[in-house]
């Protein structure tokens, strides 16, 4: 299961939370006018972010708590109510970054020579990429945070309908997981799709909104707009897809022709007969069990009477205290499990950029939730780190190609043989037949979730390049080209719509891919630097607190000083690239 994050709202945002220290750039006195054209550039930028920050940090932390309250709703009332404070709040924050006189002197600011000083002038840089997607008409920025605010909260109310009764996402997961029987399979992967006819008319005119938007600050479209904010060329970032796409072809051509024989024999079907319902989620995006090793039972809750998950809190805090990484107060401060009307997904925020770190989970224990309880904590512990350094406010945040890197990068250990064996006991008996079917099960998960991820680029990309051609088509033909995936006969279905990152995470998921690239170099870095060269598969961080130095010192520590491709190159010694990633596949 792939993890939203609070981006959200705040994708357009060069920041995550917020909370004041007293600093805004340095010790600059408030009293200096920005205004006064007279004084030095570099004096007018410290009296800007005296004057701004303030503001800026109290949003942010009203924004993320009314976040909160919003998708831990226990009522329909209260979930209406608190997406109402929600929507308001982030209209405040983005009329905030729409002023236009402040916009003007940030141009000023980034254009002038005089602004030498390095922090202040990234400083400047994240808040002018912040501004920019703001500098729309107030009217159009209250429909677009109403309409993206209607159709969250329309997602986090929904439950499907499946047999006669309603039912969780979770629960048509689990039919997906365990069920043979290939109708019942279809009519829960029907029923999980069940969301997209309910909310795609309001996706597409989303999308059209966020066009007029990027349009009224020059950009053709919001796709392109919103790479540019995240100083992210477009035509690099395709054509890095384009080698990830080549260099999986023949791997993911391979292991899924053995894989669909698999899946063919499990379900009574033949190959040619096998369609998306018989993948293991609603999307195709993670790897199904592949061997007759059943994952799932080392991560069973041993007490029958605790919370379902409850076993996967102690597991998360035991492997991060095991690399000098405290997580018990982060955990006492989140939502572990499932209820009616709270989202139903997971992600991790950080409240006040001072330490509130907090998740929103809903554990099952299960290989799934374990791997999403690390990736969470991954998120947090960056977090805390970088809330803990004596960087400007602004700076204590970080890009989301490194958060989602270190996020992977810690679920992804629950795919690693010599991890289970020192965190979840795997008996010595079974190391050898589990380590085999671990290596496979991560060999896939990452081919399956890379072609999936170039699904979710091509498909953003020509959603906004186009919101009125025919998306129902464009997303199967997608899906076939890139996951090799049969779509369903005669279905005519907005089936694009039901993944909720479209409509409230825009132009976010390329990162996750972005991620494991990075997740990929990092550990050859660690493999080299920390395990004397030892091979990748020896990396489990457990039992090596100076692995956990090497990220806190060479990442964490780091915020958002740099942009995230100088931050790859410094941490790994190497730009972001595909490499060590399909390396690691083999």
């Amino acid at each position: 299961m792939k993890r939203l994050g609070m981006l959200g709202w705040l994708v357009l945002s060069s920041g995550l939370a917020g909370c004041p220290r007293g600093e805004a750039g340095s010790e600059t006195p408030a009293a200096v006018d920005w205004r006064d054209g007279t004084l030095p550039v570099e004096a007018r930028v410290r009296g800007f972010l005296d004057e701004f920050v303030p503001q800026r940090a109290a949003l942010d932390r009203d924004v993320n708590l009314a976040y909160w309250a919003a998708t831990n709703a226990s009522s329909e009332e209260e979930s209406a109510r608190e997406y109402a404070r929600k929507a308001e709040l982030e209209l405040e924050w983005r009329r905030l970054h729409a002023d236009r006189e402040r916009f003007a002197a940030l141009q000023e600011f980034r254009d002038s020579a005089e602004l030498t000083d390095p922090l202040l002038r990234r400083q400047v840089e994240l808040l002018y990429l912040t501004f920019l997607p703001n500098q729309i008409p107030d009217e159009l920025l209250q429909r677009i945070t109403d309409l993206s605010n209607e159709i969250e909260q329309t997602f986090n109310a929904h439950r499907a309908q499946f047999e006669g009764s309603e039912v969780s996402d979770n629960d048509l997961r689990e039919v997906l997981q365990n069920e043979t029987d290939s109708t019942r399979r279809r009519a829960a992967w029907e029923a999980l799709k069940q969301i997209g006819p309910v909310v795609a008319d309001r996706v597409r005119e989303l999308a059209r909104l966020r066009n007029q938007a990027a349009q009224a600050v020059g950009y053709p479209d919001y796709w392109q707009m919103m790479m540019a904010a995240q100083e992210m060329p477009p035509d690099e970032v395709l054509a890095l897809f384009d080698r990830v796409y080549e260099m999986t072809e023949e791997p993911y051509t391979t292991e899924k022709a053995k894989l669909d024989a698999t899946l063919a024999e499990r379900y009574g079907v033949t190959v040619d007969g096998l369609r998306p319902w018989h993948c293991a989620d609603p999307f195709c995006q993670s790897a199904p069990q592949a061997t007759d090793v059943d994952l799932d039972r080392y991560f069973a809750n041993p007490d029958p009477e605790a919370p379902d998950g409850s076993n996967l809190v102690a597991l998360a805090e035991k492997f991060y205290a095991g690399f000098g990484m405290d997580v018990a107060p982060i955990l006492a401060r989140s939502d572990l499990y499932e209820r009616p009307f709270k989202e139903q997904h997971a992600y991790c925020t950080d409240i006040d950029r001072a330490g509130d770190v907090r998740m929103l989970l809903n554990l099952k224990s299960n290989g799934d939730w374990a791997d999403t309880i690390l990736h969470e904590l991954g998120h947090a512990v960056y977090f805390v780190y970088t809330d803990r350094t004596d960087l400007p406010y602004l700076l204590r945040e970080m890009h989301t190609v490194s958060t989602e890197a270190i996020a992977e990068l810690m679920g992804g250990m629950t795919k690693n043989a010599r991890w289970l064996q020192e965190l979840v006991g795997v008996p010595a008996e079974e190391a050898e037949t589990v380590a085999a079917a671990t290596r496979l099960e991560a060999r896939l998960q990452k081919l399956i979730f890379a072609r999936w991820s170039l699904v979710m680029l091509h498909f953003e990309r020509a959603l906004y390049g186009d919101p009125e051609q025919d998306l129902d088509t464009l997303w199967w033909d997608l899906v076939e080209r890139y996951q090799k995936v049969t779509r369903p006969e005669g279905r005519s279905a907005p089936d694009w719509a039901t993944k909720i990152h479209v409509a409230t995470v825009p132009v976010y998921y390329h990162n996750y891919l972005m991620g494991e690239m990075m997740a990929a170099q990092i550990l050859e870095a660690v493999a080299r630097e920390v395990y004397g060269g030892a091979p990748v598969e020896e990396v489990i961080f457990y039992g090596k607190p100076e692995a956990g130095r090497f990220l806190i010192d060479r990442i964490f520590s780091r915020g958002h000083v740099v942009r995230w491709d100088d931050l790859i190159v410094e941490a790994t010694g190497e730009p972001l690239g595909p490499r060590a990633f399909v390396e690691q596949l083999r």
